[in-house]
């Protein structure tokens, strides 16, 4: 279709108004308007398939030990239904984008002239930059928040062992599992915010050069 487009545009651009065989304006915006639809649609169908993995993974830590015992440890700290609630929210969220990404689909989908298509891919660039924000944002806090619940739950474990009751952490033990943590989150945030460039980011180039396109027939 890439190849098909830019020999349109380029017989529309040596082409005169006398031409008997003139590429109308029509025909090419009818290309890229196919093209940007496509492109929407996989943002929606990454953005579910992404949630699918997030839920399956979520089901399948249900069955390990370590889960439980994280539960229970969250729960004897006190904030185990705030996590719950915060995690209630942050789902909410990412549904929504979800559901803004078809809504996005089905508007570009029914595009009926330039400037609304260009509109829709302004916007729809717009969602999906903070939606990767937001991702990331919130993945940062999920793996600082359970690297240092693990490491609380695996000093208290034991010192429990050793037949400490209620043992607190040291201040230097925080502060050097904070620094840790700190450079671990950065690394794995930074593969994620790579991936993201990799799948996201080419989809989101194709938008913008559609965009471009589209510019130009205006």
């Amino acid at each position: 279709m890439k190849m098909e487009l830019d020999g349109l545009k380029n017989i529309w651009n040596k082409q005169t108004t006398g031409d008997n065989e003139k590429i109308s304006t029509a025909e090419i915006y009818k290309m890229i308007h196919a093209k940007s639809s496509t492109t929407v649609k996989w943002i929606f169908m990454i953005s579910l398939i992404e949630l699918g993995l997030g839920v399956i993974t979520g089901i399948l830590s249900a069955f390990f030990d370590s889960h439980k015992e994280g539960i229970t440890h969250l729960k004897s700290m006190g904030i185990y239904e705030y996590l719950e609630i915060i995690s209630v929210i942050i789902t909410v969220v990412i549904l929504g984008f979800i559901g803004a990404f078809f809504y996005q689909y089905k508007k570009i989908s029914v595009a009926e002239n330039i400037r609304e298509l260009i509109n829709t891919i302004v916007n729809t660039r717009k969602i999906v930059r903070y939606y990767i924000l937001f991702n990331l944002g919130t993945s940062g806090i999920i793996f600082t928040v359970s690297m240092l619940i693990g490491i609380s739950q695996g000093y208290t474990t034991a010192m429990q062992l050793d037949g400490i009751e209620n043992p607190h952490i040291p201040l230097k033990i925080w502060i050097l599992s904070s620094i840790i943590v700190i450079i671990t989150v950065s690394i794995i945030i930074t593969i994620v915010w790579y991936i993201y460039k990799l799948i996201y980011g080419r989809l989101l180039k194709k938008l913008h050069k559609n965009h471009q396109e589209l510019l130009e027939l205006e």
